[in-house]
């Protein structure tokens, strides 16, 4: 990967070149495997778009099991080569429904710290707008932001929102998947970061109100 986040639970483990990943023989193997094809296979990471081969990935996934969609998700730091991935794959892939998942945790200096990279916002920004641009003339595309909501960004989920409706014309899915006490991830309790829990059921109430607020404004 090439961020290290503070809510990332994997972060010791990432770029570990004692634990390599899956080739594309192999990847072919698993797909082959299959008895009939996915409703949806989600490409995660660390980053996806940082393997060179993803193209030749998400095409021989296509080919071979022949997926309703594939999602893969992203931080959207390296923008422009990401764009540039993705026009290949659907150039390779031309039946294939593909949707990108761009992860998107707060205000931009919330994001920013929570990356830790001062250009994390910025860059998965321009992402989203040269992909809904994208997106217009190949309905293929479709696109997602997620948005790992948490007590170090609840406050600033009325500003992501707005924003969000304001620029790329949909909001956020939100996922409540970080810390120890509550985790559809259910990471060991040693990897677990506790000052990532998850808001308590009286915020996650106000930050409702506050997007409710938004959608009636529009």
């Amino acid at each position: 990967c090439n961020l290290s986040c503070s809510h990332c639970f994997y972060s010791e483990e990432l770029n570990d070149a004692s634990k390599p990943e899956l080739t594309l023989e192999q990847i072919e193997r698993v797909m082959t495997s299959l008895s009939h094809p996915l409703e949806m296979i989600d490409l995660t990471g660390g980053e996806p778009f940082l393997r060179k081969d993803l193209p030749q990935v998400v095409e021989s996934i296509s080919r071979i099991n022949r997926p309703g969609r594939v999602v893969i998700n992203t931080n959207g730091l390296q923008d422009d080569k990401i764009e540039a991935a993705i026009r290949e794959i659907l150039a390779r892939a031309p039946q294939q429904r593909l949707q990108i998942a761009v992860s998107l945790d707060g205000t931009p200096e919330d994001h920013n710290a929570i990356r830790k990279n001062p250009r994390s916002f910025d860059s998965a920004f321009r992402l989203l707008r040269a992909l809904r641009a994208l997106a217009k003339t190949e309905p293929r595309l479709a696109l997602r932001v997620n948005t790992a909501v948490s007590m170090k960004n609840v406050d600033s989920l009325h500003d992501v929102f707005a924003r969000c409706l304001d620029e790329v014309g949909f909001a956020p899915t939100i996922q409540i998947v970080r810390g120890s006490s509550s985790s559809v991830f259910n990471p060991p309790a040693e990897l677990a970061n506790s000052r990532f829990d998850p808001p308590s059921a009286d915020d996650l109430v106000k930050g409702a109100a506050e997007v409710d607020h938004i959608h009636a404004r529009l």
